[in-house]
């Protein structure tokens, strides 16, 4: 049975909702689970985002799954009796790690002392936070909010990590997470409800929280996470940006769950909504990017750079190259690394330097791609490519097949 942890604060409720597996929770704060999952007491838990960077080594991420929000989180505040530029003091919390960095990147030039000693400023977590907004006159500034405003991106101030050796089981328990939140927003009335009777705050309350939360570990979470790693590096609480490390992409278990259908042709995209805007697609569990090139040409990458793990989805594509935001390294259509603005000579590029390019052919009015070697090419469909039928495109539906 796998050691979950659970983040003792009412933002766990829409991931642990409607949850269908059996697992051993511990409940704690960030800081006690971060230590818990590295002491090898955890198999999986949500971890403060700074602290799996500082410990990216030993740790694998969940791909669908993190704890961020894009603008005011309400649960992460500065509650500071002068004007933030004025703050030169801020007394922090114990209880979260990513949250104390966050504050220094938006406050370089305050000090930090414990909390409850005597500061401009006071740094509030979690349902402490949430309640400090009820009971407290003093401004409060949401720190998802600053944040925002600063990079435009989303901040990821938790992330779900595993300790190696990897348990069995994990891409089926990442499954029931993530069906349990959907669960959750579909249901948004009953979850406010259970979590104001087990929470104790009112219901409307909760509503309008957890329409705040995000849970899904999507690509621009991931550019906001290197964005802040990065900037956590630069006021010194990281040594270096890691490279961002997925169970589903490195487990072997990753690829046994569809081993017969990666080397047969899925449509991925209809053809009038592939352009040179890269657009991000899933395939099998696996994020893609389908983009066209200036001569027309579509393809399909796997929706990742190798240098930091960030999006191609969120990049560009210059002529016959897709180029990511993050550090401007370009890839042709045959998936090699073209330049690297970084280096002294950015042409001289290794020759494993390689985006990991799919077989993609359109037809039908689709773009189809094999996430492996396809056995057998596209078959005909005559009444498709006839001018005596009408092709007729519906959908996207939705089944559950349980």
């Amino acid at each position: 049975m796998i050691r979950l942890g659970r983040i003792s604060y009412v933002n766990m409720a829409p991931v642990f909702y409607r949850l269908d597996a059996e697992v051993d929770e511990v409940q704690g704060v960030p800081t006690d689970l971060n230590a818990r999952l590295l002491n090898g007491e955890l198999d999986l838990a949500p971890i403060s985002s700074i602290e799996y960077a500082r410990h990216a080594d030993r740790l694998r991420l969940l791909p669908r799954l993190c704890v961020s929000s894009e603008g005011a989180v309400d649960s992460i505040q500065l509650v500071a009796r002068k004007p933030l530029e004025q703050v030169r003091t801020v007394a922090v919390t114990p209880e979260s790690a990513t949250s104390v960095v966050l504050t220094k990147v938006l406050l370089p030039e305050a000090h930090h002392v414990p909390l409850g000693e005597e500061a401009d400023a006071k740094l509030l977590i979690g349902d402490a936070a949430l309640k400090s907004a009820f009971e407290d006159p003093t401004p409060h500034h949401d720190l998802g909010r600053l944040w925002l405003e600063r990079t435009g991106l989303p901040m990821v101030f938790a992330v779900w990590a595993c300790a190696e050796p990897l348990p069995p089981g994990l891409l089926e328990l990442e499954a029931a997470l993530v069906e349990s939140v959907r669960t959750a927003r579909a249901e948004p009335e009953q979850l406010a409800y259970d979590s104001s009777e087990r929470y104790g705050y009112p219901a409307g309350f909760l509503a309008r929280y957890f329409e705040k939360l995000r849970y899904r570990f999507g690509p621009r979470e991931r550019a906001g996470l290197l964005t802040f790693l990065e900037l956590a590096r630069d006021v010194g609480e990281l040594d270096e940006v890691p490279e961002l490390r997925f169970v589903a992409r490195e487990s072997p278990s990753a690829r046994g769950n569809h081993p017969a259908l990666r080397s047969c042709w899925h449509p991925v995209a209809y053809s009038e909504d592939v352009s040179e805007v890269p657009v991000p697609v899933e395939l099998l569990g696996e994020p893609l990017v389908v983009w066209r090139d200036s001569a027309g040409t579509a393809h399909v990458f796997s929706d990742l750079c190798i240098h930091r793990g960030t999006a191609l989805s969120l990049g560009t594509v210059e002529g016959d190259e897709i180029v990511c935001p993050y550090h401007g390294w370009r890839y042709a259509a045959s998936g090699a690394c073209t330049a690297i603005p970084q280096l002294a000579d950015p042409t001289r590029v290794p020759a494993k330097a390689r985006a990991t390019r799919h077989e993609a052919v359109e037809r039908f009015g689709l773009l189809w791609a094999a996430l492996e070697e396809p056995r057998l090419p596209l078959p005909a469909v005559p009444e498709l490519e006839s001018e005596a039928w009408r092709t007729v495109s519906c959908g996207p539906y939705e089944w559950r097949c349980d």
